[in-house]
């Protein structure tokens, strides 16, 4: 077999190419991953991360960035991108449910939390608002538990918007909706996220409250 050729006008990888390679101490890209990484709000601000890169493809596509003539093609990634910051922002509502010991760190609960299920994620974060106020609004609840009910209905395993194809083959793109405005997502995920974000602050000024529920 002949030697494979590179491709001329492509960039190729070379012999001093590393994937993680440090970089100085400055500029916009260097990462100084072990400062961040052991920041006490790492969690909060991961499930920010995955959001704002989704925003950052949106707004790319929105300036007529990308070289695709074909916004659809990006639908995949932005998804999953916004699903993921909802998961994480749900998971970390419900460990501060168990602090306040609203609710219980059982098995049922440690194997829900080590699934990507978001509805059932929901569900225990609606338990945890619900008993710390249960004079809230409840068009808000109602409001969220539609959008989180939408988006699980489309990718209740978190799998589907990663993947063409499910684990039997089954393309997931078949119960898709014809079209999807991404600036419409876009606005529609900030507001959830702002959600969460509120009620994880409320929640973490209510250290008094532990064990009273």
């Amino acid at each position: 077999m002949g030697e494979f050729d590179k491709v001329p006008y492509l960039p190729w990888p070379g012999n001093k190419d590393k994937v993680f390679t440090g970089g100085f101490l400055r500029g916009p890209s260097v990462a100084l991953l072990d400062n961040w990484l052991r920041n006490s709000g790492c969690d909060a601000l991961l499930s920010e991360a995955y959001k704002e890169a989704a925003d950052m493809i949106v707004s790319y596509i929105e300036d007529g960035g990308s070289k695709y003539n074909h916004a659809g093609l990006y639908f995949f990634p932005v998804a999953y991108l916004y699903r993921h910051s909802f998961e994480l922002c749900l998971k970390q509502l419900i460990y501060q449910g168990v602090e306040l010991r609203i609710l219980e760190e059982n098995n049922a609960l440690k194997k829900l939390l080590s699934e990507h299920r978001l509805y059932p994620l929901w569900d225990k974060v609606r338990v945890v608002l619900e008993n710390v106020y249960p004079d809230g609004n409840q068009d808000d609840i109602k409001n969220v538990d539609r959008l989180i009910q939408e988006i699980h209905k489309l990718d209740d395993s978190g799998q589907k918007f990663r993947y063409p194809k499910d684990k039997n083959g089954k393309p997931t793109t078949v119960e898709l909706p014809m079209t999807v405005d991404l600036s419409a997502m876009k606005k529609t995920c900030n507001n959830l996220f702002s959600f969460f974000v509120a009620c994880e602050a409320a929640l973490s000024e209510l250290p008094d409250l532990r064990g009273l529920f």
